[in-house]
């Protein structure tokens, strides 16, 4: 971290934190998860604003009717499921403070160490998302912090690579990993996103997941939030690549740690749906983001090779 980052990280927290989460269709897991993060957070200043998108079950009445009692949770309807980024807009529309927390429907913080690092991180405008550690409810790490959001990469994730190192058992990974790091370019990246949850240090990297990330009310504002083109995947992508555009440079305090249900949302939509909304977002993604011969090459590839994404 550098030495303007260093004095930043140093003040006190005086900030509160809003934290943003959208539920389809999950009210019983987002209960579970939430009062985890609650209970862990019960010395935090946070609000919640938890956002039914829409759901045709019952989620936003038994979401409500629990949370009437509490002071710290505020549950609001979107009127409809118009996606991720769409749930995540309508919830940060009515968010009180000047920090902005989106964390996943199928996430609990399970550590706070480092959280007044992120919040006095943010009082910097140089820096744009701050992302925390994401394990699995294993304590398996996903690779926050693994993107270098370049042509290359969306080259070489069009093969999902990714997806078959999450198949091999956790302890050959730990075997292989320190291979990987050895290697050049973005496998070697990844590898170094896989580590980050053992890391102590801040560190600065282009791309930070979706799962679990903060963000500055004004620089939210800035870059009009969340694209609400993408309906799910990839929007994450394109709020990074936007932030880094505005000059801003993304962190991840590896320190903060949130454990999270592997898709548990998403296990409930067909495989060939999801791989449908994939493709939509990766080539809006690519339409938004890439030009001339990158494109077309990228366009490309994510045709042929959507039933991979």
């Amino acid at each position: 971290m550098s030495r303007a980052l260093t004095s930043i990280a140093e003040t006190s927290m005086t900030a509160k934190i809003s934290i943003v989460t959208v539920n389809y269709n999950n009210a019983a897991l987002l209960i579970e998860v939430l009062d985890r993060t609650l209970d862990i957070l019960s010395s935090y200043p946070v609000e919640v604003i938890v956002v039914d998108n829409g759901s045709p079950d019952d989620s936003f009445e038994i979401l409500k009717s629990y949370y009437a009692k509490s002071d710290r949770v505020n549950v609001i309807a979107s009127g409809r499921n118009g996606g991720f980024g769409f749930g995540c807009n309508a919830g940060a529309a009515v968010a009180t403070t000047d920090i902005l927390w989106f964390l996943n429907s199928d996430a609990w913080v399970s550590s706070t160490e480092g959280l007044d690092d992120a919040v006095n991180l943010l009082q910097n405008t140089t820096v744009g998302l701050v992302g925390t550690s994401v394990l699995l409810d294993n304590a398996e790490p996903t690779p926050q912090g693994g993107s270098d959001m370049t042509f290359s990469y969306f080259l070489l994730s069009s093969f999902r690579p990714g997806a078959l190192f999450r198949k091999i058992p956790l302890s050959v990974k730990r075997l292989i990993v320190p291979l990987l790091r050895a290697m050049p370019g973005h496998i070697s990246t990844y590898a170094d996103g896989y580590q980050s949850a053992h890391r102590s240090e801040i560190f600065e990297c282009r791309g930070i997941g979706g799962a679990s990330f903060f963000v500055r009310r004004g620089l939210y504002d800035k870059l009009n939030g969340f694209d609400e083109d993408f309906f799910l995947y990839d929007e994450d992508g394109d709020f990074c690549l936007r932030t880094l555009s505005s000059g801003c440079k993304n962190y991840v305090v590896p320190s903060i740690k949130v454990m999270t249900y592997p898709s548990a949302t998403t296990s409930k939509v067909k495989s060939i749906e999801l791989k449908k909304i994939k493709r939509h977002s990766r080539l809006l993604l690519i339409s938004k983001h890439f030009f001339g011969i990158q494109a077309i090459v990228l366009n490309l590839v994510t045709r042929l090779t959507w039933r991979l994404l």
